[in-house]
């Protein structure tokens, strides 16, 4: 009975070492690809930048100017090859559609509503993660 009591506690202590595992994995993996994501916009890029280097405030007052003219122009590329990718994605729509079923063509275009609808969300979700930072309060 006692090697029983044994055995059950040594598992259960595994099971939540690897749930605690995991978890904390997602959380980890999840904050780089935010921040990742952060960087396509000017903001998060010169935030992300100054981070890097570990810029001291009168070394960020000194290279604000430049830093944001790299930003402003990081930003545009993406938001250009967003739209580029777009594009390409509604192209091949267009050409492969005649060789799909009914069925296969209501999939695809219920996959689009839900992608649509997710990036909504997601912009609307950092839009409010943006007002709540205080660096984002009337400069």
């Amino acid at each position: 009975m006692r090697t029983l009591k044994i055995i059950l506690f040594v598992t259960s202590l595994l099971g939540v070492g690897f749930l605690a595992g995991f978890f904390t994995h997602r959380y980890v993996v999840g904050k780089k690809i935010e921040k990742v994501a952060e960087m396509r916009f000017a903001m998060g890029f010169s935030r992300n930048l100054f981070e890097r280097i570990n810029a001291d405030e009168e070394q960020k007052s000194k290279m604000a100017p430049v830093v944001d003219k790299y930003a402003q122009q990081m930003a545009k590329i993406s938001r250009d090859s967003r739209e580029k990718r777009k594009e390409l994605i509604d192209s091949l729509y267009k050409e492969i559609r005649p060789f799909m079923t009914q069925k296969q063509i209501e999939e695809m275009e219920a996959f689009s509503r839900r992608f649509r609808h997710k990036e909504r969300e997601w912009k609307d979700r950092n839009m409010k993660k943006k007002r709540r930072r205080p660096e984002n309060v009337a400069q």
